[in-house]
C-alpha cells in the first residue's frame, strides 16, 4: 500500500496509503505466503491455503484459497462436516 503519487521518489519511500488493522480471530489457520490486505477480518476457526490473497473478509469455520483467496468449503454443523460454498463449488 505504498503511495505512487510523487514522481522521482522510489515508491518504498512514499507515504503509505489504506491503513487499516487486520483482524485474525481465535484458531484460524494462515498457510504460508499468504498476503492479507488492509481492513480484512479472518473469522474463527478458519483456514486459508498457502500462497493466496486475501482481500475480503472470510467466514468463520470456512476455508478459502486462491489470489484473490475464495472461500471454497464451510463447515456444516449440522452434518459435522465441511460442504461445499457457494454456487461454483456444488
Amino acid at each position: 500500500m505504498h503511495g505512487i503519487d510523487q514522481k522521482g521518489i522510489a515508491y518504498k519511500y512514499q507515504k503509505l496509503t489504506n491503513i487499516q488493522e487486520i483482524h485474525i480471530k481465535r484458531g484460524s489457520w494462515i498457510g504460508h505466503g499468504k498476503i492479507i490486505m488492509p481492513g480484512v477480518t479472518i473469522g474463527k476457526y478458519s483456514i486459508s491455503g498457502a500462497n493466496c490473497v486475501i482481500n475480503r473478509d472470510i467466514p468463520e469455520y470456512s476455508v478459502a484459497v486462491g489470489a484473490p483467496a475464495k472461500v471454497i468449503k464451510q463447515w456444516n454443523s449440522k452434518l459435522n462436516k465441511w460442504t461445499n460454498y457457494g454456487k461454483n463449488y456444488e
